[in-house]
């Protein structure tokens, strides 16, 4: 359990002062007990000086008592009274031993009953004897374990010996140490009742700073948690109102503080409502964004459920839209976007009047949804579709710029494609898909079929761009283009190929459109270009016969800023290998964006690429790509010229083709030369170059170099080689 900021701060407080107090507490008391150890042992110094002081008095006046006593018999020589008074002197309480000294020091008499220690030195210096035979004051010697009193014993002037009383300093200590020990119990006393006292105080502090802690502290952080409890009222959602403000007047930076919150309540209680569009909104086009469609759709399925009443989901894709941020920004794409999403919104405004829910969303990037009900049948909804298709064919104009756009439509059916918004958003989506891989620009109904569709499609653009990254998937090869006049080896188109580790053989109609429409459109062709300069370079350092290869662009680089810069840079250091290089271009896409594809053109032209239209006679304004590209050359259909000799359409089409190729200075290639008698007759013709079956299937790079050895290649040749490769 967590542990409030108020009781922190007493806490703290408390532990501050406590440590505070502690500390000087133990201060307080060392000194105490200091002083006390002081004054004890000054008072048993002054009691053992005294104590001393007053033994060594005593011992000198018994000492001089006894010189005095002893006069008479020491000049009478009376042994026996001597004793005695030694005796008497030494059965005293202090003096432990009483002596008779002569002149010179040594023992006379100790008094005893039988004298055994005649003539024993006492250790008195000459000094000290020099003073006593002056008849100085009486000696006192306490340097041992003993005290000695020294008297010199005078009759008439005459120095006649000397008395010795000594006691024992054991006798002292044992008097000495019974005082001290109740100097010491006294001191003790003192000591425990300064510890008593300071360990109270200290409780007493420890309480009160606690309690001065709790006040500053509730002081300091009661509005702060008022301060809280408002701001979490107001995560809530609860405290944006006037009466869950709760007011505090303060003048300081708690006061600042409330300010502030009170500032917030009311910017929230603003913004409350913004932030709810924007849950369910797309800021950019103000439409529903995918939650919020999801939300309205579940509300309009229930009630459709229960009505039991049918409606339509339709998920709209503006094709190739990520062309245009690329060439136009992102600031362009989106204004487009929102141009885009008024034509929608005009498109479904005029839709059938019995339609009560009109739900229109932008659900990503350039990927819209509408949903509409009740519907009739699906004769209604190919209406819509065909309206919203219409509406969105002609171009947005973006600040001076024609933005062409088109779309993809899926469409599903509730409920007989799904019964919730999520299983609708999924098949429609399915349905659009497909509706782009057939050409895009229009629209399909869902089938379940298109699931299995969409995800073939989705595996097989992540393993091409793994196959790229591979050595041996991908092959490059190339199926030659003859001279038909002479037969001679003139060009080869480059092809690829892809051997999947487990689909097998792969077609090109089975992964070419699915390379062309994505991302992976920009590493094939630089994969593909790169083969075919290396393959040129290889006949140069061999000095082989020169040849072209041509080269096929996928429609989606053309309109990528990139892609010309990263042709630059491929072809680094290899500059004069460019002009080998025909860059084809399939005409049924130069209309998507001219302005864009026509700068693109001209950067690789500048280059030193040729640049070739392919299937040159399908496109819509095949006259004005002649007149606006610069065109190096073209390359007729083979829908004309697999049947030109049954057909005089196609006879004449081919005739005019050629003829409109010669006006404009661009070379000719008629592609898909399956038959030696459409062959001979391109020949008489003037079509100079020839490509397709009869003349020549595509070959590897080794059997491309063996067929450059022959010096004409007539179709008969090119039969037998294909026979050997």
């Amino acid at each position: 359990m967590g542990v409030s900021l108020k009781t922190s701060i007493a806490v703290t407080i408390s532990l501050i002062a406590f440590a505070a107090t502690l500390v000087l507490s133990i201060i307080l008391i060392r000194l105490s007990l200091s002083e006390n150890e002081a004054q004890a042992a000054h008072s048993l110094s002054v009691l053992e000086n005294s104590f001393k002081s007053q033994v060594e008095s005593n011992l000198k006046e018994a000492s001089q008592q006894l010189a005095d006593a002893m006069a008479n018999p020491l000049y009478s020589d009376d042994q026996q009274t001597i004793s005695n008074y030694l005796s008497i002197f030494s059965s005293g309480d202090s003096v432990t031993d009483a002596l008779l000294l002569d002149t010179e020091g040594l023992l006379l008499n100790d008094g005893s009953l039988f004298f055994n220690r005649p003539g024993q030195d006492s250790g008195l210096s000459a000094s000290q004897l020099e003073l006593l035979r002056r008849g100085e004051e009486t000696l006192i010697d306490a340097s041992g374990t003993t005290i000695n009193t020294y008297s010199a014993v005078m009759v008439d002037q005459e120095f006649l010996g000397i008395v010795q009383l000594t006691s024992a300093q054991i006798e002292l200590n044992s008097v000495f140490t019974g005082a001290q020990a109740s100097i010491a119990e006294a001191a003790n006393s003192r000591s425990r009742l300064s510890l008593g006292v300071a360990i109270s105080t200290l409780i007493v502090l420890m309480f009160a700073s606690y309690y001065i802690a709790g006040r500053v502290s509730s002081a300091l952080l009661d509005p702060i948690q008022k301060l809280r409890e408002q701001a979490v009222a107001l995560g809530r959602g609860s405290g944006s109102g006037d009466q869950h403000i709760i007011k505090i007047n303060r003048e300081d930076e708690i006061g600042d503080l409330a300010k502030a919150v009170y500032s917030l309540a009311s910017d929230l209680e603003m913004q409350n409502q913004s932030v709810k569009f924007l849950a369910f909104h797309d800021p950019l086009t103000g439409l529903l964004n995918r939650t919020g469609f999801q939300t309205r759709m579940e509300e309009s399925l229930e009630a459709l459920n229960r009505d039991q009443l049918s409606g339509a989901l339709l998920f709209i894709d503006v094709d190739d839209f990520k062309e245009v941020n690329d060439s136009l920004g992102h600031d362009t794409g989106d204004r487009a976007i929102r141009a885009i999403s008024d034509r929608l919104r005009k498109a479904i405004s005029g839709f059938s009047s019995a339609a009560n829910f009109r739900h229109l969303a932008r659900i990503g990037g350039d990927e819209f949804a509408i949903f509409v009900a009740p519907i009739q049948n699906t004769g209604e909804i190919s209406v819509l579709a065909e309206d919203i298709l219409g509406a969105l064919s002609s171009p947005v104009i973006v600040e001076k710029e024609r933005v062409h756009t088109s779309a993809s439509i899926g469409i599903a059916n509730y409920p007989e494609d799904g019964e919730t918004p999520s299983t609708l958003l999924n098949n429609a989506d399915a349905a659009m898909y497909t509706s782009k891989h057939l050409g895009k620009g229009t629209y399909r109904f869902y089938a379940p079929t298109m699931n299995n569709s969409l995800m073939r499609s989705s595996t097989i653009k992540i393993e091409f761009q793994k196959a790229l990254r591979s050595e041996d998937e991908l092959e490059l090869l190339f199926q030659p283009i003859i001279e038909l006049e002479s037969g001679k080896l003139a060009a080869a188109e480059a092809l690829i190929r892809w051997n999947h580790p487990r689909l097998g053989y792969l077609s090109p109609e089975q992964f070419i459109a699915i390379v062309e429409h994505n991302e992976v459109a920009l590493p094939t062709d630089l994969w593909v270009l790169n083969k075919s300069l290396n393959l040129i370079e290889d006949l140069c350092v061999a000095d082989m016969q020169e040849i072209s290869i041509s080269v096929n662009i996928s429609a989606s680089n053309l309109v990528r800023k990139q892609f010309p810069a990263a042709v630059r840079k491929l072809t680094k250091n290899r500059e004069s290998l460019v002009s080998r290089i025909k860059l084809e271009i399939t005409e049924t896409f130069l209309h998507s964006d001219d302005d864009q594809v026509l700068g693109t053109i001209r950067k690789l032209r500048d280059m030193g690429f040729q640049i070739w239209l392919d299937d040159f006679g399908t496109g819509y304004s095949s006259l004005k790509h002649l007149k606006d590209f610069p065109i190096d050359g073209i390359k007729i259909d083979q829908t004309f010229i697999s049947s030109i000799m049954e057909s005089d359409n196609d006879r004449n089409m081919v005739s005019a083709l050629m003829a409109l190729a010669e006006a404009f200075s661009a070379e000719v290639v008629a592609e898909g030369i399956d038959r030696q008698d459409s062959l001979e007759t391109l020949r008489k013709w003037g079509v100079k170059y020839g490509q397709g079956m009869v003349i020549g299937k595509p070959v590897s790079p080794l059997r491309l170099v063996q067929l450059l050895g022959e010096e004409k290649l007539q179709p008969a040749n090119l039969v037998s080689a294909r026979k050997t490769s």
